[in-house]
């Protein structure tokens, strides 16, 4: 491996460790107080528990992704729909975010600004009676300029659509899971010229869903293994069945990253904020405008965790509360039991899935208080 590349291997393993070291803090309070899960390096384990973890890992981020996709407008119709797609027909599905811009004169206004104040200065002589000395007193007078401006409104429109579809034709097939469109004001200065083109399409947003869909079953269970078997299978990592898994789950990564950045640089730092920031009207106040850098996942609960206990010293297994969060649809992760195995059971795997669905709605809830909708 050329240096560099071992370099940023172990930093982005030091982060990851980091990473679930610091998301043990929250496990504590989701599992009972005397359990005792550690980073799996810290665990003793045999090799085959290296191949059980791998597997938990797997189908916990399918269901962790199903959550996310969920929050988004999949419901259990589309999904079973579009897993009978998948694994019956055979047929490729993809997610795909289209947005487009557009912007429309409105009207000319003229507007009087008031500019900067300019002092008039008078001077008068006075002697007090009590025959000090005669002093000169200046009286400020402050007299306002007033200019008229032409300003040119226009109507700044978003409109995006996510949905998944099937094939290879985004306009067949196509399930809606979010669609939404909003419109501001613009206000120029200077020249009648557009601030943005009249209509403008971003390039398509998308990632394959085919993956996933291939490992939920008809009973809504995932059912995602390592191949052992094969030939291509070398280690716990190096395998097909693994490598198909990370494929899957760095697009997933891939197609946030770009939806989240649309939103933050194209929508904020041009329409939000203006591309020509010098050529701001006078009446504009920049302070008033919505800011969308704040809007993150931070404390959002990620429940694929490389965990392992040693069931000597721990307290028996989580137990689901009935009023803990439930999906929308029944894709829980379903495992078989091993004697022995350090591996968290499914009932604890389920706990932190809630987790993540509870942190995922006080997110939405909280960025729906602070954009609330004129619908």
């Amino acid at each position: 491996m050329h240096p560099e590349s071992s370099a940023l291997h172990r930093f982005q393993e030091d982060r990851f460790e980091r990473q679930v070291r610091r998301a043990l803090s929250v496990v504590k309070t989701i599992l009972d107080t005397t359990r005792q899960p550690r980073y799996a390096a810290d665990e003793d384990h045999t090799y085959s528990d290296k191949y059980r973890l791998a597997d938990l890992l797997a189908n916990i981020g399918i269901v962790a992704s199903l959550n996310g996709l969920e929050r988004l407008g999949l419901d259990e119709k589309n999904l079973r729909e579009m897993q009978k797609i998948s694994r019956v027909h055979k047929r490729a599905v993809s997610l795909r975010f289209d947005a487009k811009v557009s912007c429309a004169f409105l009207q000319e206004k003229v507007v009087n600004v008031e500019g900067k104040h300019r002092s008039v200065v008078d001077e008068q002589s006075s002697k007090k009676k009590d025959r000090i000395a005669a002093k000169i007193i200046s009286l400020a007078r402050k007299k306002k300029v007033i200019t008229k401006v032409k300003e040119y409104q226009w109507s700044v429109c978003l409109e995006y659509v996510v949905f998944a579809y099937s094939g290879n034709d985004p306009e067949t097939g196509k399930f809606i899971l979010l669609r939404r469109s909003s419109c501001t004001t613009i206000v120029t200065t200077g020249s009648k010229t557009s601030p943005f083109p009249a209509k403008k399409e971003i390039d398509p947003i998308e990632t394959p869903l085919t993956w996933l869909l291939e490992h939920i079953s008809s009973d809504m269970t995932c059912d995602f293994h390592i191949d052992r078997s094969a030939e291509t299978c070398r280690t716990p990592r190096r395998n097909d069945d693994i490598s198909s898994a990370l494929i899957f789950f760095n697009g997933m990564k891939k197609w946030s990253e770009k939806v989240s950045a649309f939103f933050v640089k194209d929508v904020e730092d041009e329409v939000i904020l203006g591309t020509n920031r010098g050529n701001q009207p006078p009446s504009a106040e920049p302070e008033a405008r919505v800011r969308l850098h704040p809007i993150t996942d931070e404390g959002v609960f990620v429940p694929v965790l490389p965990l392992f206990e040693n069931k000597e010293f721990g307290a028996e297994a989580g137990q689901e509360d009935p009023s803990d969060f439930e999906p929308k649809y029944p894709a829980l992760v379903s495992l078989p039991e091993w004697n022995k195995s350090p591996l968290l059971s499914v009932a604890d795997v389920n706990l932190f899935l809630n987790e993540e669905r509870r942190s995922l709605d006080e997110k939405v809830h909280k960025i729906n208080e602070f954009f609330p909708s004129k619908d």
